[in-house]
């Protein structure tokens, strides 16, 4: 019955939408009339610039970071719990911010999420991995479709698990957690194409120098 609740507990914590309640409460914007409609940090970004985009990053990562100190918590308390019974608590805050009920079910890519997730139960190795590959791939290959970045980012991550020799468990958390990025991908569209290619910049007047070059 606790492992029930904390998995319900930790998909109703990853299903709060930080990055619309951050765009309503500093700046009065719907950051999904933006881009893919992504009630995501990137949105935010577009929205509202990086005084949008930090608050709700940090916010999005604090969800999953807490949801995966209770997925640990459990873990401590029961050391016989089923290795997909750990990986379901582990995974349900992507997937409640993926699939959030709070927004008809349409809810964001999920990364940021990952990024608290991972953090928690793998440490900073795994997260830094995860979150290096994919900047460096925005820095180097902006236009490679979304969903190969995030498999190389998922990719790096799970390879430095490995190398860390962490119990097979996290192998489960792995695969379900990259399931419901790439059905993330799948239904915004953008497993064969980038976001900015598919919807366009989403550059408004409140994007850091957008007004650069107007008379």
């Amino acid at each position: 019955m606790k492992q029930a609740l904390i998995i319900a507990v930790n998909f109703l914590l990853g299903s709060v939408p930080w990055a619309v309640i951050v765009g309503r409460a500093l700046r009065g914007v719907d950051i999904t009339a933006y881009g893919d409609h992504n009630p995501g940090t990137y949105n935010a970004l577009r929205a509202g610039g990086l005084k949008l985009a930090a608050p709700a990053m940090i916010l999005e990562f604090a969800k999953g970071f807490i949801a995966g100190r209770l997925a640990q918590a459990m873990l401590t308390a029961s050391p016989a719990t089923a290795p997909w019974v750990w990986a379901a608590a582990v995974a349900a805050p992507v997937a409640g911010h993926g699939f959030t009920p709070f927004l008809r079910f349409r809810g964001g890519k999920a990364l940021a999420v990952t990024l608290g997730v991972w953090a928690a139960i793998a440490g900073w190795p795994a997260m830094l991995a995860y979150a290096g590959t994919l900047c460096l791939q925005e820095l180097t290959w902006p236009k490679a479709p979304d969903a190969l970045k995030v498999s190389l980012g998922m990719a790096a991550l799970g390879t430095v698990a490995w190398l860390m020799k962490l119990p097979a468990r996290y192998a489960a958390a792995w695969i379900l957690t990259f399931m419901v990025i790439i059905i993330k991908q799948w239904q915004y569209e953008t497993v064969f194409q980038c976001t900015a290619d598919r919807y366009g910049t989403g550059i408004n007047d409140n994007w850091p120098g957008a007004g650069a070059g107007k008379a």
